[in-house]
């Protein structure tokens, strides 16, 4: 067995050896320059291959590190998370372009270009299935967060405001709020004893029901006293 074809061996069963071993969708580079047989080899690798792989290792070891329980992120990181997401279809079309340069390279031997897109296919294919099967997930998911954050804020609609009761409603109302002692006859006037207060006919209360309500002493006699409101009036025994 001849160099190369040994060293093809090699590179396959350390990606397949690679991709057993790990689920992330990329990795970083093998230094691949130091085994190529040409300066000329070494430097189309160096041009066309180092930087995206490295690029390429760096945004898979980002990826792994993102926070993947969506619930627990800001509204803002949701957004940065999507924004990271977007700029990994970009690499994978770095990957493609390393490849056709590669491809287009007329002073590598055939051995060398199989070598070094060798290791372009196998960071490609995992990239591809990162975007194929990962990305899309988490997209969604984000999304869904955004969604959820944005119901959270919005502002809630005020309640309608309730519909004004009619004079006699209050009138009513009034009367199973007002609990009076009594009353008293104070010089040739009978006062109506209500919390404390001696309220003569033509006195106001306040009655609170949904909102303020200003209510007339009409009356008080020795055994009755008159609430009046508008044109309403109503009379109420005391118990």
């Amino acid at each position: 067995m001849n160099r190369i074809a040994l060293l093809l061996l090699t590179l396959a069963a350390s990606c397949l050896a690679a991709i057993a071993a790990d689920t992330s969708p990329a990795t970083s580079p093998a230094p691949l320059a130091s085994r190529l047989g040409s300066a000329t080899a070494r430097a189309a690798y160096e041009e066309f291959v180092a930087d995206v792989l490295a690029a390429a290792g760096k945004q898979a070891a980002a990826f792994t590190a993102l926070e993947r329980d969506v619930t627990r992120l800001s509204a803002d990181k949701a957004r940065e998370q999507l924004a990271f997401l977007e700029t990994l279809a970009l690499t994978r079309g770095q990957l493609s372009q390393s490849r056709r340069a590669i491809l287009g390279c007329t002073q590598l031997t055939r051995e060398e270009s199989e070598l070094i897109l060798g290791e372009l296919d196998a960071v490609k294919i995992r990239w591809d299935k990162l975007l194929a099967e990962e990305v899309p997930a988490r997209k969604a998911a984000l999304v869904r967060q955004l969604d959820i954050a944005a119901v959270a804020v919005m502002p809630q609609a005020a309640p309608p405001a309730p519909t004004p009761r009619t004079p006699a409603e209050v009138l009513a109302a009034a009367r199973s709020r007002l609990r009076p002692m009594g009353t008293a006859l104070i010089g040739s006037e009978y006062h109506l004893l209500l919390d404390g207060q001696r309220l003569r006919a033509g006195q106001t209360i306040t009655v609170k029901l949904e909102r303020d309500y200003v209510v007339t002493i009409a009356g008080v006699t020795k055994t009755a006293y008159t609430l009046a409101l508008g044109d309403q009036t109503l009379l109420v025994p005391l118990e």
